[in-house]
């Protein structure tokens, strides 16, 4: 995450944008393989995903948005609080049961 605010001081964000694009579409085309040798490829969820495809560019245009209201600081802040609330809210799922 530090190297995101580097690149963004040295005006090269767009450049991080297209590496984590090109990053996640080969990830995710990679996963294509296993998840149709484990039957996870059926009608029902191709259909689930043709449906939600209009959600995509929404998505975008909408983290364009964000990127260019709140600065690469203020972004990490509250992501990292956020992860700070996700970690607590599973800590105490995990103590509830020992703690009784």
């Amino acid at each position: 995450l530090p190297l995101l605010l580097v690149m963004d001081a040295l005006g090269l964000k767009a450049l991080w944008r297209a590496r984590d694009a090109a990053l996640f579409a080969a990830i995710n085309a990679a996963k294509w393989g296993p998840y149709a040798w484990l039957g996870l490829i059926d009608s029902t969820n191709m259909t689930t995903a043709a449906m939600l495809l209009p959600a995509a560019p929404l998505g975008v245009w909408l983290g364009l948005r964000v990127d260019r209201w709140i600065s690469a600081r203020r972004f990490y802040q509250v992501f990292e609080l956020g992860l700070l609330l996700t970690g607590a809210k599973l800590l105490w799922d995990g103590l509830k049961p020992l703690l009784g």
